[in-house]
């Protein structure tokens, strides 16, 4: 399924949503944002000292020493290996800011990981959708070679690093969980003043299968439907009433996710915070502008469809997991 086919349009015209929906699959519309302005790529930064491990390199089709057959899209791999020499020896915290702004104008690729027949690891850093920003930087922040990278990427995107459709982390919050699990993330949320906790059950996929083209499989079709039977997310976020009061509590590089009461969905959007002596601001992917910064980030989320409150993460170092 494309993202421009006419039914999905006219689905998501009447559901009113923004961003991605339901998590690296669902097309999206442009986001009605006042306050987002797509700012000038800045000057490339001298990159450390500190020398990241050379590897042979990987074709498309070539297998690693991880047994694993990664996807790169175009010069991602190259792309990779100079943005993990970029950041070598970062804490993380220093490093995704950094990261992010190298990506400032890449295009927005929505449906990014279902536009191949068959599930495969993919792994594409000159396009993005939200989820996909927010991923690869993650593990870009954590390796310093390219197997790691990919390891890394597996093990964020993959329940049991398990690279099939229905192992695939499609909900955010059970995305963040697993991370949480890893010891990359923190849960901010639950550590702020002013949260709040709901459990959601996360069905909205098999109720719109039809705008998931892997949903037209009917293996995939009867695996997630049976999954999301049960499918609950446990969720601790920021009131969009609250989110001004919390602004102390966060830094750059740390993830938001904006939460939703659209039905079956626990989040509709996701990106990286950036704080400067101005206020809070975000660096995202979002529909129609690509890669970009929206300044005030407190107006810009109260201004997102059908948002009710901000889910908070803080991305760990390696030398920081427990």
């Amino acid at each position: 399924m494309k993202p421009w086919a006419p039914a999905v349009v006219l689905m998501l015209a009447a559901a009113g949503l923004a961003g991605y929906v339901a998590a690296r699959s669902l097309g999206t519309k442009p986001e009605q944002n006042a306050h987002a302005q797509l700012v000038r790529k800045p000057h490339s930064t001298s990159a450390s000292n500190a020398k990241v491990p050379s590897v042979a390199p990987l074709t498309s089709q070539q297998r690693s020493p991880l047994e694993l057959h990664p996807l790169f899209i175009g010069s991602s791999r190259d792309i990779a290996v100079k943005a993990m020499f970029s950041v070598a020896g970062l804490p993380v915290h220093l490093a995704i800011p950094r990261l992010a702004a190298s990506f400032l104008g890449r295009p927005y690729n929505a449906f990014s990981l279902d536009k191949v027949r068959a599930e495969v690891l993919k792994l594409d850093l000159t396009s993005f959708d939200c989820f996909l920003f927010v991923e690869q930087l993650l593990a870009l922040a954590n390796s310093n070679d390219i197997n790691r990278f990919i390891e890394a990427v597996r093990d964020l995107r993959y329940e049991d690093g398990q690279v099939n459709y229905c192992s695939r982390f499609h909900y955010f919050t059970h995305w963040a969980d697993n991370a949480t699990r890893e010891g990359l993330l923190l849960n901010l949320s639950s550590t702020v003043p002013y949260a709040v906790s709901r459990s959601v059950l996360l069905d909205y996929m098999s109720a719109h299968a039809i705008a998931y083209a892997p949903m037209h499989q009917k293996k995939n079709r009867d695996c997630i439907t049976q999954k999301e039977l049960s499918l609950v997310a446990n969720q601790t976020y920021v009131p969009i009433h609250s989110i001004s009061s919390v602004e102390g509590y966060l830094r750059s590089g740390d993830i938001f996710a904006l939460v939703t009461d659209v039905q079956g969905l626990d989040v509709t959007h996701v990106g990286f915070l950036l704080k400067d002596p101005k206020g809070l601001n975000a660096i995202h992917a979002a529909p129609g502008r690509g890669v970009m910064i929206s300044l005030d980030f407190t107006g810009y989320a109260r201004s997102v469809p059908n948002v009710i409150g901000v889910a908070l993460y803080r991305p760990l170092s390696r030398e920081q997991r427990p």
